[in-house]
């Protein structure tokens, strides 16, 4: 049974199939627990705590369950490292923030008044900005976000129209 790589401190990867879920620990012991319902699987990897969530929906829970044998295992363990690790997915909090876009130095010198300007002779040609990160590079096309906190910092074109949009 092909396993995933999962982030816990009891376990190091999971797996479903017809109704069986596999467990590798992170003692090396293998277990197949029988009959688990697909829904108990996908809440499984949804939770916050997968060694604790395996704990109580299934360990306690009683289901059926065996010991791999170790050359299974081994093969098991195989087909696991084939796969990649399952890394936790979050989603970017709907918040506000202002904005303009670098066309005008006029505009970017109103917004964010600590902005230092590059001059090529008399045309500014691109901003220094000074972010929480340290100072960073501000050119024509670019986005001036303040963010949640007042802090400014660049962002690319590009970024900026597939992160945020007008409200």
């Amino acid at each position: 049974m092909k396993r995933q790589l999962v982030i816990s401190s009891n376990i190091e990867s999971i797996g479903y199939e017809n109704g069986i879920l596999e467990v590798e620990f992170r003692s090396g012991s293998v277990y197949q627990y029988h009959d688990v319902p697909k829904e108990v699987f996908d809440s499984i990897l949804s939770s916050e705590s997968i060694g604790k969530a395996v704990n109580s929906s299934v360990i306690k829970a009683g289901f059926k369950h065996e010991k791999v044998l170790l050359d299974k295992a081994v093969e098991a363990k195989k087909q696991m490292q084939e796969n990649e690790k399952v890394w936790p997915r979050y989603r970017k909090k709907p918040v506000e923030i202002e904005a303009v876009r670098f066309t005008r130095p006029k505009d970017i010198t109103e917004f964010c008044p600590k902005a230092f300007p590059v001059k090529d002779g008399n045309r500014v040609e691109w901003f220094q900005i000074k972010t929480l990160e340290g100072n960073m590079r501000l050119n024509r096309g670019e986005w001036l976000i303040k963010g949640v906190q007042g802090e400014f910092y660049p962002c690319q074109h590009n970024i900026f129209e597939q992160t945020y949009e007008k409200v």
